[in-house]
């Protein structure tokens, strides 16, 4: 709906007016065909199915926000897993180094970037580490998720994912 008198105000013309009222009468009518065809003339019919409308908005925004938390996660876990791989000789040779001191020096940021890698996924997945594979299948389905969430399945969108 348009404000016509504020229209008027703001410099529009009698054209404009014109064309506000025929335009205001269209809105009215599609609102009134809409409310006609689905049976929602009675207030409380509408307030019924608004707030069934409204329920079910909310409830996908919940799946929603929780599948785009998952995802997160496993980026995050992603990063760790990819740290770790590419880190692991590197440590795996420090190791066979005896620990030394000087090949710490050496390739301290590898080491400490390993060992922060395989601290977070200890944390993450009680000492086994998940392979990259199943955080790209566990984001795809919280992306399917998300696109889609359909609750009639009865599987939460939070569950999503989980190794």
């Amino acid at each position: 709906m348009v404000d016509i008198q504020a229209k008027l105000q703001a410099g529009k013309g009698a054209g404009y007016a014109r064309w506000a009222k025929v335009f205001n009468l269209k809105q009215m009518a599609q609102t009134m065909n809409y409310l006609s065809e689905n049976n929602l003339l009675e207030y409380a019919i509408l307030e019924e199915k608004a707030a069934a409308a409204t329920a079910h908005h909310n409830e996908l925004s919940a799946q929603i926000k929780a599948a785009e938390k998952r995802m997160a996660e496993i980026a995050v876990l992603r990063t760790h897993i990819v740290n770790y791989a590419k880190t692991r000789e590197v440590y795996v040779a420090y190791r066979k180094a005896g620990y030394s001191k000087q090949f710490r020096e050496e390739h301290e940021e590898e080491i400490l970037l390993h060992q922060a890698a395989k601290n977070a996924l200890i944390r993450w997945v009680s000492r086994s580490c998940p392979r990259s594979k199943s955080c790209s299948r566990s984001t795809r389905n919280c992306r399917k998720k998300r696109k889609r969430p359909m609750p009639s399945t009865g599987v939460p969108v939070r569950k999503c994912g989980s190794f």
